[in-house]
């Protein structure tokens, strides 16, 4: 008679219970109301470990500050959006008149889907659209991210460029700021009214020095830097986030 060791097949010995793997998590949704006091409903993918499926605070606090200077930001502009997450920023502008907007995130099939279908969801978008998804890498060639239609827009389309970009909570990514500010200096018109918008939430206090070197390195590449506002929010950004402590 076989001994239970000699009974075991290879893939018996190492097979996961079957509660191993945690179910995906389902989308989620959440709704913004905008000053003027429509609202929009928002899609979140269920996780993501880009961090996609959070709606951050930094863009809730970036569509009000566009929101409140539409005729000069977003009017009739080009606009642009680097790791947009659900979009937020780049819907407001689409809605507050904006030329073209191209809203962009790392090139995973269920982030941009996601911004579809924002998109396609949101009843304030003109027909037809002025706003598109696309999946984009920093530091990668500008031409993959021609605006559309490409007939309205400003540029030659071998090299789009835009009057407004939107950087919303995206300093964390320490390592990525040289190819963020490339992004930036190839895709940011050569226009005295054209602004790259950054708002960003110092989420590791203890590493507020080094979201704060990405401003550094921007002055160091030939662009000039200038505070607008700052916020201070009275509860934690996420409600089970248990914060920052350190100890001596």
């Amino acid at each position: 008679m076989a001994s239970d060791d000699e009974d075991l097949s290879a893939g018996a010995m190492f097979q996961e219970p079957d509660d191993y793997f945690q179910p995906e998590k389902p989308s989620t949704q959440v709704e913004y109301t905008l000053l003027s006091g429509i609202t929009l409903n928002l899609r979140l993918v269920g996780h993501n470990p880009l961090w996609g499926h959070l709606l951050w605070t930094a863009a809730i606090f970036l569509s009000e500050y566009l929101e409140q200077n539409a005729a000069t930001l977003i009017q009739g502009k080009d606009v642009l959006e680097l790791g947009a997450g659900a979009g937020l920023p780049s819907l407001v502008a689409a809605i507050l008149g904006a030329q073209n907007v191209v809203v962009t995130d790392y090139p995973d099939e269920d982030l941009i889907q996601n911004l579809s279908l924002n998109i396609a969801n949101c009843p304030y978008i003109r027909t037809p659209p002025n706003i598109t998804a696309k999946g984009y890498l920093w530091g990668a060639p500008p031409s993959l991210l021609l605006p559309t239609p490409l007939s309205s827009s400003k540029s030659p389309p071998s090299l789009p460029t835009y009057d407004t970009l939107i950087l919303a909570d995206l300093l964390f990514n320490h390592t990525e700021h040289a190819k963020l500010l490339r992004t930036v200096q190839q895709t940011l018109r050569h226009d005295a009214d054209s602004k790259a918008i950054v708002f960003f939430t110092p989420h590791r206090p203890h590493l507020y020095h080094k979201d704060m070197a990405f401003f550094d390195l921007v002055r160091q590449g030939g662009l000039r830097v200038e505070k607008i506002i700052e916020r201070i929010v009275e509860k934690p950004i996420f409600e089970n986030d248990v914060g920052v402590s350190t100890c001596s």
